[in-house]
This record gives structure tokens, sequence and C-alpha cells, in this order.
């Protein structure tokens, strides 16, 4: 078995979980792409729907949108001892500066051969 070097792909995540967030990401772009253009609407209240507009209204639909694409990623990480919105960002940022310097090692121990 060869190393791996820094231009392979990076491992695959379980196929379950790349579907979930692919899923939550494909439902959160429909919805918003629907609030954006919805059918019947004018040409100047289509102007002033802009993803920021949309965003700062924070609909229900919206906001039920990103919180399942974050249970989603937080699923397809394995991080299942809390949920998104009740851990710190302080604490995300922890754990993803860990995952980036395992995958960096990862990496530098396999360009080296080993």
């Amino acid at each position: 078995m060869q190393a791996r070097t820094r231009h392979d792909p990076p491992p695959q995540r379980p196929p379950h979980r790349t579907t979930s967030v692919r899923r939550a990401t494909r439902t959160l772009d429909e919805q918003r792409q629907a609030g954006l253009d919805p059918a019947g609407a004018s040409e100047a209240d289509l102007k002033q729907r802009t993803l920021t507009t949309l965003d700062n209204a924070r609909p229900a639909w919206l906001a039920q949108a990103h919180a399942a694409l974050d249970g989603a990623v937080w699923a397809a990480y394995g991080w299942e001892e809390a949920e998104p919105g009740e851990t710190l960002d302080e604490t995300i940022l922890e754990r993803l500066l860990a995952l980036n310097g395992e995958r960096a090692k990862g990496s530098s121990e396999g360009s080296r051969g080993g």
C-alpha cells in the first residue's frame, strides 16, 4: 500500500453522513431560491429580495433549514455529545483546529513515505 501524499484526496466519510449533508444543503438551497424568486412576485419585489435581506429577516423556514444543515454537518464530524447551537464557537473552532492538525500531520507523514 502506498503512503498518502498531500495531493491525494482526503479519506471518504461514511456515505450516510455525506448524504445527509448533501440533502440538507440541497433543501436549504431550494428553499432559499424559492424565497428569493417566489412565483408571481413583481419585478420591484424581486429587486428587494437578496440573500442579505433574506438572512437578516431570518424567517422560521430558513432558520430550520440552517439548523438541519448544521445538524447534518455536526453528525458528519461525529460530534454527537451536544447540539451545534448548544456548543460555544470557541469549542467548535478548537475541534476544527485539532482535525486540521491531524490532517496536516497525516499529509506530512505521507509525503515522507511513512
